[in-house]
């Protein structure tokens, strides 16, 4: 019974050990041998190839540049005349909406020159344009030669108070700015890495008191170590369009030049070497921009965009109110920010209301035109106490006995008579022998400026006001 019990188990385990050999079965015999054998002697399956790894694609970089200067000083269109463009206002919109095209992958430039010329009211203007510039968001800043004009005293003390507005100058020395110029700077623009230095031409500060300028290429290529291993490489360059080429010939590093002292419009970027060469124009008109982009290994494409910042474009409810305080500022110096006057060589003003007296019908016409209500519009507009406003605004404004203020010498409010014509009074006392001007075109261009009065004709200007000789 034992016996059998064993056999029966042995018998089963025979079994379950034949049955769970997960590997594959060998091939049946052949005629000619063992089963064994015959798998042995017949070659392996081909095993497919393992399908090739697809390459991954190049990485594409972007970056848009913004780029300005030459600002000399025009904060906002006056509003005189229809069609005016610029004004910091509608910069600083143009540029919050590329940045947020870009995503924020975007590097925003001046060339300098932010103001015209040493006085208090610019004096004021570069104090407001600093704020302005904080607000907008600027990454490096050049100073020109007007901007030094002010005096290093002042220009530090502006800058030391504002050092989130960066200045970017290689070779440039002052004294004064020591500790608030910087040589370059690298700008993280969303993963692209930019590179930016500044450079001023030795010819346009020359002369000038304490400061001391090195030879651009010199200074240009002592930072060439620095800018390897940037994606792009721009130069600001405080120079005239001559001057520029030459310098991104000679360093021959730069991918970007922005250059155009005295460049009255925005150029279209001009290939100079292996950079490219672009110029903002005067007076903040336009907004410019290249939008940069380029696979790794491969050189920048770009695209260029400028736009006239004209009326349609919203101003920046924030740079408004900077202004407004500005013109604030101008009501509390009064006669700091006043001009120094000088007698008229064909003597002095008489007033409108004089002339009235002898030309009944010509001043009918007068008192009708917009001339005649031309300090009224300053008022509207809260800039009847600007000097650069009042000069085209009223009668001998930079003249002795000419307008001081409204309070004080209302008679010479307006664009009288005597701003076309001359000094009247040595006139009213002797009609005879002492003739006033006739006036003419170009007297008008004065005022009547490409960039206060952009749809200035006179031929069609002069039909409104004219007036019969009696």
């Amino acid at each position: 019974m034992v016996r059998a019990l064993c056999a029966a188990l042995a018998m089963c385990v025979l079994n379950a050990g034949c049955g769970s050999d997960p590997r594959p079965a060998a091939a049946p015999a052949s005629e000619t041998g063992t089963g064994a054998a015959a798998a042995a002697a017949t070659p392996p399956a081909p095993v497919p190839p393992a399908p090739a790894k697809a390459e991954a694609p190049a990485a594409r970089k972007s970056v848009t540049l913004v780029y300005g200067g030459e600002l000399q000083g025009y904060l906002t269109p006056c509003g005189c005349s229809e069609g005016m463009i610029g004004g910091l206002a509608r910069r600083a919109t143009f540029l919050a909406d590329l940045r947020q095209k870009s995503g924020g992958a975007l590097v925003n430039v001046d060339l300098g020159n932010l103001v015209k010329e040493p006085s208090r009211q610019s004096e004021l203007k570069f104090m407001t344009i600093l704020e302005i510039y904080l607000l907008a968001g600027f990454d490096a800043v050049c100073l020109g030669e007007r901007d030094l004009a002010l005096g290093g005293g002042f220009v530090a003390g502006e800058l030391i108070n504002r050092r989130e507005v960066p200045i970017v100058i290689a070779n440039l020395k002052v004294e004064e700015l020591a500790d608030v110029i910087r040589p370059f700077r690298t700008i993280d623009a969303k993963g692209v890495k930019v590179f930016v230095t500044g450079l001023v031409d030795p010819e346009l500060v020359s002369g000038m008191t304490g400061v001391a300028c090195e030879a651009p290429r010199a200074a240009g290529m002592a930072l060439a170590a620095q800018a390897a291993g940037h994606d792009c490489r721009v130069l600001v360059a405080h120079a005239a369009l001559p001057e520029a080429r030459a310098w991104a010939r000679e360093l021959g590093f730069f991918d970007i030049v922005v250059a155009g002292v005295g460049q009255e419009d925005p150029t279209a970027p001009e290939k100079v070497g292996g950079a490219l060469l672009v110029a903002p124009g005067v007076w903040g008109k336009y907004g410019c921009a290249l939008r940069l982009s380029r696979e790794d290994g491969g050189g920048w494409t770009y695209e260029f965009i400028k736009e006239a910042l004209g009326e349609t474009l919203a101003a920046n409810p924030n740079v408004v109110q900077l202004i407004k305080d500005y013109q604030g500022m101008l009501a509390l110096e009064d006669t700091r920010i006043a001009p120094e006057r000088k007698p008229h060589p064909r003597g002095l003003f008489t007033g409108s209301a004089r002339c009235a007296e002898c030309h009944a019908k010509a001043y009918k016409i007068f008192e009708k035109s917009m001339h005649a209500k031309a300090l009224d519009t300053l008022k509207d507009i809260k800039s009847h106490v600007d000097p650069e406003c009042l000069s085209c605004h009223t009668v001998g404004y930079h003249y002795e006995g000419g307008f001081t203020s409204a309070a004080v010498t209302p008679e010479f409010g307006g664009v009288g008579c005597e701003c076309c014509h001359g000094p009247g009074a040595q006139h009213v006392e002797d009609n005879e022998t002492r003739s006033i001007e006739r006036g003419g075109e170009e007297g008008c261009l004065e005022c009547h400026t490409e960039l206060r009065s952009p749809a200035f004709n006179y031929k069609e200007y002069f039909r409104r006001i004219a007036h019969p000789e009696d």
